[in-house]
């Protein structure tokens, strides 16, 4: 059983005196049989992993990992990458901060710090298979593996990790095709099949020098395949259909940081650097006519980040603690794009025809900000930040243009321990958030047959974000953390019309969201069900937005609703068995276009049963089942003549199953 060890609250001799709130060891965690420290965090009675915003920049600290009191600066290799790099031998402990007490710059709520000392080679690997029971499309997947080493020379401790993820998925399932008095105009059959292969290779380097100082460099290479397969049967004749699509992609990122003493402070570098390249392509035509109806597109897109940073902490005589940042970034995304199109398909026809667009989007982006952290009592921690960014985008190509924009943000945040076991935060902030750069560029969907222009008028959404959480230790019960979010959002990113017909990516004058977000676990030992808990994770949102057609107002697009999983584990004392079962219940917001909605819902949970036993041959091993109750997802798209707010014309509903998922899994340390 995990035991949660509370910990009284420090005495506030400092800006940065730290309150630990809980503890672990790896003891504690025995009963799971992790192999890295990636396996602890998640087994934590109570706690989430944030991983960092790696939307704009690298900014100010997101994620609620640090790793030995530093948090990560990569993105593709960031939190999740080196937790798994971190074998279960090198882990020491787990210290459990209130991020307001840090002096970290962004930090709130519960914040784990993964204590680790690597001085022998060790290490840690993984492999699984997966076998499907429905849809002769989609092949077995047997070549999932991931295994990471960990070494020390001197003052340098490296890790090496290697992932390959590969994936075979699908589904298939009847369609129906409706006017809009409920007549039948087509039924279809459906399949498809979605190859996934990416390869990671990871390679990190710490420097820890006797004279205090500490730098970090990462570097990552990812190869990332993908190909596509949907078959079409119709009872029309002429009208079967095939597409097909797929693209190859690299990419590699290095990121370091180097801290040391300057003046009457710490002055912490950092730079980071990642360039991607995916050529891809796509191909619809009627089987039965296919040099005659068809859709072709190619495409290649090129995106890069290039950032530097600087950080400068130091302590006023106040017991205060500062830190100044300055940060510059350049953002760049090209598209090259050809679409050829012959004939016609129901329901949306891609409107270009030879047409050859290569357009580039750019952003240099400056921000500066100033922050306060200090202990104000022995339980009450106090951070305030400011800060103002400059942005210049502009777009070449098909549309050019040029906007500068200038913004104020940051935050307040208050953390209080209210006793031993009851943590209360509050923070109030200021946010700027990112574009996505495809959204300035027209781009075409074969498959769906929607248009999607470009939009080079889109500016950045803003919100005035709130959140407050309660994070209760229940001690040999377990523990549980709620946190309640508003949020209201300036010029939020949802689908518009654009002149000449269609739609876009574009912005809506404001939005609100409220959300509640729970992470527990609740240990059964205490009630004599030794071995057994049962952990319980969720999100909740509502939120409200003025339609840009109707006029009316919905839900934004696309957004969680909830997403609720519960996990039932029981590891059998005095054996090496356990066995588990999970429930997850999902559902998103509908997704609106200018001319149609389409809403995806589920009949039920999934449900994932699963049985291991952690020592076969000095191995765990874990056989589970994806799927177990064969839920069926229900895809309904709504089809509004001139727009949604005019007449209902057709109803496309499609039901998908994907039959039972059979995983084995295997995995070990050395």
């Amino acid at each position: 059983m995990v035991t949660t060890t509370a910990m009284a609250a420090d005495s506030a001799d400092g800006p940065k005196a730290k309150s630990v709130i809980r503890q672990f060891f790896v003891s504690d965690f025995e009963q799971f049989a992790p192999q890295n420290a990636l396996d602890v965090i998640n087994r934590i009675p109570g706690f989430a992993v944030v991983e960092e915003d790696t939307q704009r920049g690298l900014g100010q600290a997101s994620s609620n990992i640090l790793i030995n009191g530093a948090r990560i600066a990569g993105k593709a290799n960031g939190v999740v990458t080196a937790l798994e790099r971190i074998p279960i031998t090198s882990l020491v402990r787990i210290d459990i901060y209130e991020g307001a007490s840090l002096g970290i710059p962004g930090l709130s709520g519960e914040v784990v710090d993964v204590v680790a000392r690597t001085s022998t080679l060790a290490g840690s690997w993984r492999w699984e298979m997966q076998h499907r029971d429905e849809n002769d499309e989609v092949d077995p997947a047997y070549w999932k593996t991931n295994i990471s080493v960990a070494g020390r020379f001197g003052t340098t401790s490296w890790n090496v990790g290697l992932d390959n993820d590969y994936q075979r998925l699908g589904y298939g399932g009847p369609e129906t095709v409706l006017d809009a008095a409920g007549n039948t105009l087509e039924l279809r059959d459906e399949y498809a099949a979605f190859d996934r292969d990416k390869t990671t290779l990871s390679v990190g380097f710490t420097f820890e020098p006797d004279s205090g100082d500490i730098g970090n460099l990462n570097l990552s290479y990812q190869n990332y395949w993908q190909g596509n397969l949907e078959t079409r049967d119709s009872n029309l004749p002429g009208a079967d259909q095939r597409f097909e699509s797929g693209a190859k992609e690299w990419s590699a990122e290095l990121s370091g940081d180097y801290r040391f003493r300057f003046a009457d402070g710490y002055l912490k570098l950092i730079g980071f650097q990642s360039f991607a390249r995916e050529p891809g392509r796509s191909l619809r035509f009627a089987v039965d006519t296919p040099a005659v109806d068809r859709s072709f597109s190619r495409r290649v897109e090129e995106r890069g980040e290039s950032i530097l940073r600087g950080e400068y902490d130091w302590e006023d005589t106040n017991k205060g603690g500062w830190q100044w940042a300055v940060e510059s970034a350049y953002n760049s995304f090209e598209r090259e794009l050809f679409v050829r199109n012959i004939g016609s398909f129901a329901f949306g026809v891609p409107a270009f025809d030879n047409q050859n667009v290569d357009v580039k989007v750019e952003e240099l982006r400056f921000e500066t900000g100033l922050t306060y952290s200090r202990s104000l009592s022995r339980r009450l921690a106090f951070q305030g930040s400011i800060g103002i960014e400059n942005s210049n985008l502009e777009q070449s190509g098909d549309q050019v243009r040029e906007r500068n924009f200038t913004r104020e943000k940051g935050f307040v945040s208050l953390a209080y321990q209210y006793n031993d076991n009851t943590n209360l935060s509050l923070k109030l902030e200021r946010t700027v958030g990112q574009l996505s750069f495809t959204d300035f560029i027209a781009s075409v969907d074969l498959d769906d047959g929607n248009n999607n222009a470009g939009n080079p008028n889109l500016v950045p959404p803003q919100s005035w974000r709130a959140e407050f959480s309660v994070e209760q230790n229940l001690q040999q019960w377990g523990a549980i953390t709620l946190k309640l979010i508003g949020e209201d959002i300036e010029d939020i990113v949802d689908r518009i019309p654009v002149s000449g017909g269609g739609d876009a990516a574009g912005n809506i004058d404001s939005a609100r969201r409220y959300g509640i977000e729970v992470a527990s676990a609740i240990e059964f030992t205490p009630l004599g069900w030794r071995g057994a808990r049962l952990e319980v994770d969720g999100i909740f949102n509502r939120s409200e937005v003025d339609d840009p057609v109707t006029g009316e107002s919905r839900r934004i697009n696309d957004e969680v609703i909830r997403d609720v999983t519960f996990e039932l584990r029981h590891d059998i004392p005095n054996t090496w068995w356990a066995w588990g079962v999970s429930y997850r219940l999902e559902r998103n917001s509908p997704i609106f276009r200018l001319n149609q909605s389409t809403e995806i819902r589920q009949n039920r949970g999934l449900v994932f049963p699963y049985i291991e036993h952690k020592n076969v041959f000095g191995l765990t091993a874990r056989f589970k089942i994806r799927n177990y109750d064969d839920r069926v997802d229900t895809e309904e798209r709504r089809f509004f003549s001139p727009d949604r707010a005019g007449m209902l014309t057709a109803i496309e509903t499609r039901d998908r199953t994907f039959g039972k998922i059979y995983f084995l899994e295997l995995f070990g340390s050395f």
